[in-house]
């Protein structure tokens, strides 16, 4: 497969469509054995090491999984008891996700994060990884401020993403964010827990944040 990942994501993104790569990659990986390189069997670590952190029990609790991609976060909420809803805003993710895991109790649907159905919101754990980064900076305002809206009080927000400098310019996909940006969540969630990780794979930092709602 010569073509990458990165030149994928360029060609979409010079038309101004920021998402609609995810469809195509998730198809030649499907179709065309593209390797996609954020797609593991097992739940991302940072995320099972987030939860350990938190004891977290899903017993008659609902949890929201924010872009799944192909489902490993949200099977391991599941096994952790949470009935779980799941989304990405790739068609063929999520049928991949439902032939991978036929038998789940998870609830794996099509979505965009910023026109989600009216149902979705009052959850008492929401993981977000990694998706705020696929968005540009134009965006990400918005959808940032659509985090909270999703918990109900006494819920919980996971948030994962790779982080910059104010001055660092970057250049591709992902879009790394400043620590800035998040800071509208403050206004109506507590931020329990941060912590600044540097990875061993690449030169990224990334943020780990426990948020919750009064």
């Amino acid at each position: 497969m010569k073509e990458s990942i990165q030149e994928i994501a360029k060609k979409h993104i010079q038309n101004h469509d920021y998402l609609g790569w995810f469809e195509e990659v998730y198809q030649k990986g499907k179709s065309e054995g593209l390797e996609i390189p954020w797609v593991s069997p097992d739940p991302n670590p940072l995320v099972k090491e987030g939860c350990e952190n938190l004891k977290l029990n899903g017993a008659d609790k609902r949890a929201l999984v924010i872009g799944c991609g192909l489902g490993e976060d949200a099977e391991y909420l599941s096994n952790l008891g949470f009935t779980v809803d799941a989304f990405d805003f790739s068609p063929t993710a999520i049928e991949w996700c439902k032939e991978i895991y036929s038998q789940s109790k998870a609830n794996y649907f099509v979505a965009d994060l910023m026109n989600l159905p009216v149902n979705v919101k009052d959850y008492d754990f929401v993981l977000e990884i990694y998706t705020l980064q696929t968005l540009p900076e134009e965006n990400r305002g918005e959808a940032i401020c659509i985090l909270p809206n999703l918990i109900q009080s006494g819920g919980q927000m996971l948030l994962i993403c790779r982080i910059r400098d104010e001055d660092e310019i970057t250049e591709g996909v992902p879009f790394p964010l400043t620590l800035a940006e998040f800071s509208v969540l403050n206004e109506c969630l507590s931020l329990d827990n941060s912590e600044i990780l540097l990875s061993e794979t690449d030169q990224w930092k990334r943020l780990r944040a426990v948020y919750s709602k009064p």
